[in-house]
């Protein structure tokens, strides 16, 4: 059983690709100027959903790792 990630750069490349896609339409949708604080906003929004998708349907090694556990679906 794997109990920390080891995927971690993967997971992190995954949601810099979706935020660069959407932070836009994130922006104009929030009403924020400021590309910072709309990383931000995004990733307080839905970071927790980016790594759940992630790790519960995308990881190689979601059936073998305790952190996955919590995100895979039956």
């Amino acid at each position: 059983m794997i109990n920390k990630c080891i995927h971690l750069e993967e997971l992190l490349e995954s949601e810099v690709s979706v935020i660069k896609q959407n932070i836009e339409e994130w922006k104009e949708f929030k009403h924020i100027k400021n590309d910072e604080k709309a990383y931000r906003s995004y990733i307080k929004n839905y970071g927790e959903w980016m790594r759940e998708q992630y790790c519960g349907l995308i990881c190689k090694d979601r059936h073998d790792c305790k952190l996955a556990k919590k995100y895979l679906t039956d």
